[in-house]
């Protein structure tokens, strides 16, 4: 028998760290993420003071997903810039999987009633990621403005619903708004352009 593990088998081993450049290699600055836990198939192992986390008994050849449960990271506000990694281990061989986490940013963004345009509140904002095209959907307060926490770092654009300009019975000007969600830095809020409410021309 093998001192880490039994014959025929394979390994996966990495770290969990904060990528305060977005650059997803770890720096010298950038810390370790202790105590998250770390699945491997069916296996489960925790990050250790260093951010390292590895496990053996994993069968070799077959397609291993290999991902970090988000639910035991110490701040809801980093997460993992690729959810999950799909590996074939080689055996008796440990496979190196890092998860570098970035920060998620806030958005805030306004959208402005122009003559003939009742209210900009409760309308319905449309802010899409153009890297997977996901769609969050939330409602304008009664100023107009919006907020959306927790954004992964990319290029989103943001849309007034058509049905929402349907019942006003306006048109957005302009019809979409692009912002980008930083890798890196330590601004928090990001601000989209504003949009403005207005009646079509008869």
């Amino acid at each position: 028998p093998l001192p880490y593990g039994g014959m025929g088998l394979a390994g996966v081993a990495g770290t969990v760290f904060e990528d305060l450049d977005g650059d997803g290699a770890r720096g010298p600055d950038e810390p370790a993420v202790a105590g998250v836990w770390v699945g491997v198939g069916g296996l489960r192992t925790r990050t250790d003071d260093t951010g390292r986390y590895d496990t053996w008994s994993v069968l070799p050849y077959e397609v291993v997903p290999v991902r970090v449960d988000t639910t035991t990271l110490p701040d809801p506000s980093w997460v993992p810039a690729t959810p999950a990694v799909l590996l074939r281990p080689s055996p008796h061989l440990y496979t190196r999987v890092d998860f570098p986490l970035l920060r998620t940013r806030e958005l805030a963004g306004l959208l402005v009633a122009g003559d003939g345009v009742p209210t900009a509140g409760g309308v319905t904002v449309e802010i899409t990621a153009l890297s997977t095209g996901a769609v969050q959907r939330v409602p304008t307060f009664s100023d107009g403005e919006y907020y959306l926490g927790r954004l992964r770092p990319g290029e989103y654009e943001v849309r007034v619903a058509a049905s929402s300009l349907a019942v006003l019975g306006a048109r957005a000007e302009p019809e979409a708004v692009r912002f980008t969600i930083p890798a890196s830095g330590d601004e928090v809020l990001v601000e989209a352009p504003p949009i403005l409410l207005v009646k079509p021309e008869s």
